[in-house]
């Protein structure tokens, strides 16, 4: 497990395109009290960050679910966001689509 500071340096951006060159990751933070508490999950397309953004954050000790895109040399984005709040799923649920040009775009179901 991480922290978030590791996991957005530039060390972590080389050992992640070293290792798996994903599209989107998934930052799960299981325990709010704890600051190294969080999990990166690849994601191929902002459909499987959304399925695994789903799966996660339903589980019980999940304090929060955040999908980051991640750049060609492994740096990643800010949060995807909704109406100015980081996108975080607990208990909502979002979809994810592209708008016309061509960044990804999220819209609430519930």
């Amino acid at each position: 497990m991480n922290t978030i500071s590791f996991l957005l340096s530039n060390e972590a951006a080389r050992l992640r395109m070293s290792a798996r060159k994903p599209s989107f990751v998934v930052h799960v933070k299981l325990d709010l009290s704890v600051a190294d508490r969080i999990v990166e999950l690849n994601a191929d397309d902002p459909q499987d960050a959304s399925r695994i953004a789903d799966t996660w954050g339903e589980r019980e000790g999940t304090s929060s679910v955040v999908i980051r895109r991640c750049l060609h040399d492994g740096t990643l984005t800010d949060p995807i966001t909704t109406m100015g709040q980081t996108f975080t799923i607990q208990p909502m649920r979002f979809k994810m689509s592209h708008g016309p040009d061509g960044d990804v775009r999220m819209s609430r179901t519930n």
